[in-house]
């Protein structure tokens, strides 16, 4: 029977690729029609039951007569059910459920995985370790080097950090006293793997302020036993504390509740309440150049500032890595923004300094007038953002007030960059990434063959953010040329990449984790696991 279902799997590629790779503008909706017919007929026949199901149902979604020819993107999204059908369990392609021979992906609702931190120079032990969290629910960031695990930490503010004592590019003595004040602060337990496992070395780590210490090679209950009970106190402390530990401000998961409290208190006494959001300009340079202290004192002084700058009555609430909301329960919007305006002057003249020189900061805003009683937070929040990016468009140091004009510039551009050979996965993925970014994003998707015809487009080269999925094996140039090639272009963090490798790539994942690759998966893989990993990459890009 399996001659004749691989014989069908090759009769449903060749025709998919022909329409999609097509230069023709359209295909009739009669020529859809009898191609789900066959496949339906078929496929029951030989045992493919759920390929012939979906056939089906596509079928009576479509009338062979009348209706407009089916444009390609159209008739793309039309036949991705079938597609993932048909080759989900095929290799190279996505799959609708997990390999049976493996342990299943487990799924968590958006925003409850708990995010860990990985770092060790050992791309290998990297993985394996990964592999093992994220079967269990974990979302998992893999660093090879200190610097790009600092990146992740400003960028992702994950629940836990484990990483190896002694390593090539740093010693992880050097980074726990590098990151001892922000860990503390921001509550983020630290668990300290290595196979020096003496006296002397534990005690050591100990006094610098790592809360665990696992020796290698790992006993995976034991590790995983460290890593839920520091899960569980994390939580605890963060439903106990309601200030933020670095800055001082309100904790994010109050902003609704501070919200409803400035709106009652305003209705009282008759007058507007206003809601501002504020964003460092250019954190992430300076954390880069002058190093994480530096970049924490900036935003204690921020907060510092403002309260010195506002009235004490004004809650102050860290929304994000890098920016705040402020809640004005007694100006207009155009008064909050003179106000900010001015506090935006003054910050912008103060002086930080490290280790002798010199440097400042800046910061922007968006103010919104939350004048409608019946539209809840999220809906301010919203706009007080979409002000915010219209100061950022302007190049920082700005205050900008909600306007039509503003809600428009708020959307994020973003460009998707999907590049594999196969035409099946291109058109799958360019669908279903679709779907995976937050709203206030502008998405631009563009789907390539191989890596060269990726790279030679000037569109690769702009000032905007990019998302890439890249495939690694590929004619004429492969993924891990391009991610080397890659890592060269534009600013730091600029490029985010997500490697797909096949089953037995495990050598290449590690090659990819070195060059600096954000994150892997390996075909075939799941949708929901797939849309999982996007969203958590897309903290960074979005």
């Amino acid at each position: 029977m399996k001659k004749y279902q691989d014989a069908l799997q090759a009769s449903v590629r060749a025709q998919l690729e022909n329409w999609l790779e097509s230069t023709d503008a359209s295909t009739p909706r009669d020529e859809v029609y009898r191609f789900l017919h066959t496949v339906s007929g078929t496929s029951g026949t030989i045992g493919m039951a759920g390929l012939s199901e979906t056939a089906r149902s596509l079928m009576d979604e479509l009338r062979p007569e009348g209706g407009a020819p089916y444009p390609v993107d159209e008739l793309r999204r039309f036949l991705l059910p079938l597609a993932a059908a048909a080759f989900g369990e095929d290799e190279g392609i996505l799959a609708e459920a997990a390999p049976a021979a493996e342990q299943p992906f487990v799924s968590m609702p958006e925003g409850e995985q708990p995010v860990v931190l990985l770092l060790d120079d050992d791309a290998t032990f990297l993985v394996f370790v990964k592999d093992q969290l994220e079967s269990r629910g974990y979302m998992v960031l893999a660093a090879t080097t200190p610097a790009q695990a600092i990146d992740y930490l400003h960028d992702y503010r994950p629940d836990s950090l484990v990483f190896n004592l002694l390593m090539e590019d740093g010693s992880g003595f050097d980074l726990i006293l590098a990151l001892r004040d922000k860990l503390r602060r921001q509550f983020i337990p630290t668990t300290i793997v290595s196979a020096d496992n003496r006296t002397e070395t534990r005690i050591q780590a100990y006094r610098l302020g790592a809360d665990d210490f696992v020796a290698k090679p790992l006993h995976m209950p034991e590790f995983l036993a460290v890593l839920e009970r520091q899960r569980m106190r994390k939580q605890l402390f963060e439903r106990l504390m309601r200030h933020d530990e670095l800055t001082g401000a309100l904790k994010r998961n109050l902003a609704e509740e501070t919200f409803q409290d400035m709106r009652k208190a305003s209705e009282a006494s008759g007058s507007t309440l206003t809601v501002a959001k504020l964003d460092v300009d250019g954190l992430r340079a300076i954390n880069q150049r002058y190093g994480p202290r530096a970049g924490d004192r900036v935003l204690e002084a921020v907060v510092q500032h403002l309260r010195e700058t506002l009235p004490d009555r004004y809650p102050i609430v860290r929304s994000g890595g890098d920016s705040f909301l402020l809640f004005l329960p007694d100006m207009t919007e155009r008064q909050a923004k003179m106000a900010l305006e001015q506090a935006a002057a003054a910050f912008a003249a103060m002086e930080f300094e490290d280790g002798g020189t010199a440097f400042g900061a800046s910061w922007s805003a968006g103010v919104v007038e939350a004048a409608d009683p019946e539209q809840p937070a999220p809906y301010w929040f919203d706009k007080a953002q979409a002000s915010l990016r219209a100061a950022k468009e302007a190049g920082g140091k700005a205050v900008r007030a909600n306007t039509v004009q503003n809600e428009k510039s708020a959307l994020i551009p973003l460009r998707i960059a999907i590049v594999d050979d196969d035409p099946i996965v291109r058109s799958m993925l360019s669908e279903y990434t679709a779907t995976c970014f937050p709203e206030q994003a502008k998405l631009d998707i563009r789907a390539y063959r191989d890596g060269e015809t990726f790279l030679a487009d000037a569109w690769t080269r702009s000032e905007e953010r990019y998302f890439v999925i890249l495939d690694r094996m590929m004619p004429r140039m492969d993924g891990l040329e391009v991610l080397q090639r890659l890592r060269g272009f534009g600013k730091p963090g600029q490029y985010t990449v997500l490697m797909l490798t096949g089953k037995k790539g495990e050598a290449d994942v590690v090659k990819a984790l070195q060059l600096g690759a954000d994150d892997y998966m390996t075909k075939p893989f799941s949708i929901r696991e797939l849309e999982a990993r996007i969203r958590k990459l897309a903290r960074r890009v979005g």
